[in-house]
């Protein structure tokens, strides 16, 4: 398969790359070039994409099968151009891409650059939504501090966080000098103050205040802010609440173009997940603290909380962590390491399975799929995918 078309088609395999390229890239130490930029979060998510691309680029070199094709004439189909023969896409050398190919490309790039035009000239949380896709966090900011929507306000100053956590993490990376660039100045007027008055039963804020307060190893604010979360009622929100806004602009037959544009929100959304939802908690609620008998009670009353915020396995492993080091009764919303594995597996296996298939058919279920991730997180959208089949 060529390059070029395996870069078009690549799109529809970020979901199932990121836990492995995005995930892995974020969460360990990174190495910066000397002389290099430290990236923005728009140039980190751009590689990660790149990243993405050149695996998927490797799968199908492996040869993969993509499941539309059929066994009797060996052919596939390719949303927008018709069947074409398996053999052909792989006899292509990379640097000789057909004319079909080219067109292809073209056409679902035009049809991600008019969805994008669409946000562009749609609600507050679009607007902010498709400023951030086009990878310029600091129009975001300034779009969403003048927005009195949660959910514009939510996204933007995610990414200024993510932006700015960015900044921290590279230089401690590397041994040598580097240039930073410019950071987004309008990122300086987003408060968490505002979104707690705009969303002000979402847990997020609070969540993010435990994070800072764990950064900088204040104790006294930790335990406030476990107090705080142990009050109350709270929503957990969505966990991808920029492919959220992105998904309810697409209709129900998502073009290719309109596919890809919803990988990439998916994986912006992955990588602001970075800051780690329950990693506040986690941290504060670690062996050593709970030695203080304060501590303890703070830990037990957020941890009899936490499963009305768990929506992905992720969130249920760590529930299932902490209940474990307090000796509480497991939630049904809890989950070991070892279930967690097996749940991805199992999600990834899926997703595995459709995304070598280039049908107009497959880009929409996959835009589908992502859609429904974002609405009802991982645990939820396994549990309806499980009982379809059943």
């Amino acid at each position: 398969m060529t390059v070029l078309l395996r870069r078009s088609l690549g799109g529809a395999l970020i979901l199932v790359l990121l836990a492995g390229v995005v995930w892995l890239l974020l969460r360990r130490p990174e190495s910066v070039p000397d002389g290099r930029t430290v990236p923005t979060a728009g140039e980190r998510a751009s590689a990660a994409t790149a990243a993405t691309l050149a695996t998927a680029d490797a799968a199908a070199s492996a040869g993969a099968a993509p499941v539309a094709s059929t066994p009797d004439d060996g052919s596939v189909e390719i949303c927008g151009h018709g069947r074409v023969k398996r053999s052909e896409l792989e006899q292509q050398q990379p640097d000789h891409a057909p004319a079909w190919a080219k067109v292809v490309h073209e056409r679902w790039e035009v049809q991600k650059a008019e969805a994008l035009q669409r946000l562009a000239a749609g609600t507050p949380r679009e607007r902010v939504a498709a400023a951030l896709l086009r990878g310029d966090v600091n129009a975001a900011a300034e779009l969403a501090s003048g927005a009195e929507d949660g959910l514009a306000y939510r996204i933007a100053l995610q990414a200024c966080r993510e932006d700015a956590a960015s900044r921290v993490r590279a230089p401690l990376a590397s041994s040598a000098p580097i240039a930073v660039a410019p950071a987004p100045v309008s990122c300086a007027a987003l408060r968490l103050e505002k979104l707690e008055q705009l969303a002000p039963r979402e847990v997020w804020p609070a969540m993010a205040r435990l994070i800072d307060a764990t950064r900088r190893r204040d104790a006294a604010a930790q335990s406030q802010l476990l107090h705080q979360l142990g009050q109350g009622t709270w929503q957990a929100g969505s966990q991808r609440p920029l492919t959220a806004v992105v998904a309810a602009s697409i209709g129900v037959q998502p073009t290719p173009g309109e596919a890809r544009l919803l990988n990439e929100a998916t994986g912006a959304d992955m990588l602001v997940t970075t800051q780690g939802w329950l990693y506040g908690v986690s941290e504060a609620c670690r062996p050593r603290q709970l030695a203080d008998a304060n501590r303890r009670q703070l830990c037990e009353q957020v941890a009899r909380r936490m499963p009305a915020w768990v929506v992905d396995g992720s969130d249920a492993t760590a529930l299932h962590a902490l209940e474990k080091q307090l000796g509480l009764p497991h939630s049904p919303r809890s989950m070991s390491q070892d279930e967690g594995r097996k749940l991805q597996e199992r999600m990834m296996a899926g997703f595995v399975r459709d995304a070598m298939d280039f049908s107009c058919a497959g880009f929409a279920r996959n835009a589908r799929q992502l859609k429904e991730l974002a609405v009802q997180g991982e645990l939820a959208f396994h549990r309806a995918a499980s009982e379809a089949v059943r």
